[in-house]
């Protein structure tokens, strides 16, 4: 369930910083389609470009290759963790891609001033906000 809601969270973020969902989403079966950000740091532009071809392409190995190296190079980049974190998912590796998929999640946050201000399952809100 907590996976549903990381997934559900990043990509309205996503949906949001890109736009439009047409850039994550497909028309017709409406599988996640690899993010593309208007705006990269030149240092990564190529790598995560070779990155959205491999993913597009269904080489998701090759994929995971290059959004790996995007996010050694600069891991401040949201869209490059969620489409690892996609890559990941179309190998199966579930785990791995939970965790970069929170990890857009908390980028995103940062990114909009969210701050991730819900309390967990169990806890109280003792902010005093309602």
């Amino acid at each position: 369930m907590k996976k549903v809601i990381v997934l559900s969270i990043a990509l309205m973020f996503l949906t949001t910083a890109c736009g439009t969902t047409s850039k994550i989403f497909n028309g017709g079966g409406g599988q996640p389609q690899a993010a593309a950000p208007g705006n990269l740091p030149e240092t990564v532009q190529d790598e995560f470009n070779e990155g959205v071809d491999a993913y597009n392409e269904e080489k998701y190995v090759n994929a995971q290759q290059h959004f790996e190296n995007v996010t050694k190079i600069n891991p401040d980049i949201p869209e490059a963790h969620l489409n690892l974190a996609l890559a990941l998912y179309r190998q199966g590796k579930t785990q791995q891609a939970n965790q970069h998929f929170e990890k857009a999640q908390q980028l995103l946050q940062k990114e909009f001033g969210m701050g991730g201000g819900q309390p967990e399952m169990g806890q109280q809100d003792t902010s005093g906000q309602q």
